[in-house]
């Protein structure tokens, strides 16, 4: 009962107060157009007094918009809320501004209305403010035509370009410009109209995304890689990165029997140095792997390559600084006493 007869208390001093706003705003808006009819024949017209007034009536506001840099919005922390994410900041009407019914516009798509809004509250400007731009932007970088990269590349390129509200001439002049060597090439005839946007991005994949082009990428790096020596088992890390990343595009595409394959793992083997290809074996029998696959490889280089990475840091350490040999006389004879360095 307390509850109820709050809000009721709550209620009715609002409405009292919308009232007496009204009654204001009617003064005002009386002596405004007495004043304008006073000074019609040495200022604007009347009916340009009333255009400004009605111009500032209602704000349509979205994050998109330039106009969102333009207003300034008072913050009242009673009155602000928040929608679906999106922090709503409201501002006070000047005085003599009827409110009007506004319509928000959040991502270029109308998501509220103020229908009777007006009735609750003075406020007449309501500013939307999106998560994402908080977030950083994302870059784009260019492709080369090399199929490799062309998965990663044309991800980000759908979620940055070809997702995006704009025009297929602007999808396609960014396309041109996100393309050198021979993607380039491959395209160039394309121009920049949007009307073959759709085919070049077509030939793209024809010529470098196609899933046996990327798996043949692969194994020829794989095959070109230069093989391993006991002096430099830092670069294992790089390799094991190399195994790994193949491992999963052939996964990816459905090409297990590359991974299978009994010559594809003899490739990877010849790359190792002589005393990795002696822990190999020892593993193999270990587990008692009789046919190995590039699955069983990519979790054993893994783990060499840890190991050599915590090695790598253990002895990147400074030594120990060697004893300073300093001269103490002893009677007619020179003794040499050794002072290590303080730990």
């Amino acid at each position: 009962m307390e509850a109820e007869l709050e809000l009721e208390k709550q209620h009715s001093m609002t409405e009292e107060a919308q009232k007496t706003w009204q009654i204001e705003a009617e003064a005002i808006r009386l002596e405004v157009e007495a004043e304008a009819l006073e000074n019609e024949a040495h200022g604007p017209s009347l009916q340009q007094r009333l255009k400004d007034f009605e111009d500032e009536e209602s704000v349509f506001v979205s994050p998109k918009q330039e106009i969102a840099k333009e207003v300034k919005p008072v913050h009242v922390p009673e009155n602000s809320m928040t929608l679906d994410g999106a922090h709503m900041l409201t501002s006070t009407p000047k005085q003599g501004i009827k409110p009007q019914q506004l319509k928000v516009k959040f991502q270029d798509e109308e998501v509220a209305s103020n229908e009777g809004f007006h009735a609750e509250t003075p406020a007449n400007t309501i500013i939307l403010r999106s998560p994402m731009d908080s977030l950083p932007k994302l870059k784009l970088d260019s492709f080369d035509g090399d199929p490799i990269c062309w998965s990663d590349w044309m991800s980000m390129f759908q979620s940055i370009i070809d997702d995006a509200d704009i025009s297929r001439n602007a999808k396609m002049q960014h396309l041109q410009n996100a393309v050198v060597g021979r993607a380039k090439e491959a395209i160039e005839g394309y121009g920049y109209s949007g009307e073959l946007y759709a085919d070049a991005l077509e030939k793209l994949e024809l010529r470098f995304g196609k899933p046996h082009i990327v798996v043949k990428a692969h194994l020829n790096r794989l095959r070109k890689w230069v093989k391993l020596s006991d002096d430099r088992l830092r670069k294992v890390r790089r390799f094991s990165d190399v195994i790994s990343t193949a491992v999963k595009i052939f996964k990816r595409l459905g090409y297990t029997n590359d991974l299978h394959a009994a010559n594809n793992l003899n490739m990877v083997v010849d790359k190792l140095p002589h005393s990795l290809c002696v822990k190999w074996k020892e593993y193999r029998r270990e587990k008692e792997l009789k046919h190995a696959t590039l699955l069983d490889f990519e979790k054993w280089i893994e783990v060499q390559a840890e190991v050599n990475d915590d090695f790598g840091i253990r002895s990147s350490k400074p030594p120990l600084a060697p004893p300073d040999l300093k001269l103490k006389h002893r009677g007619g004879s020179a003794v040499y006493s050794a002072v290590t360095a303080p730990s």
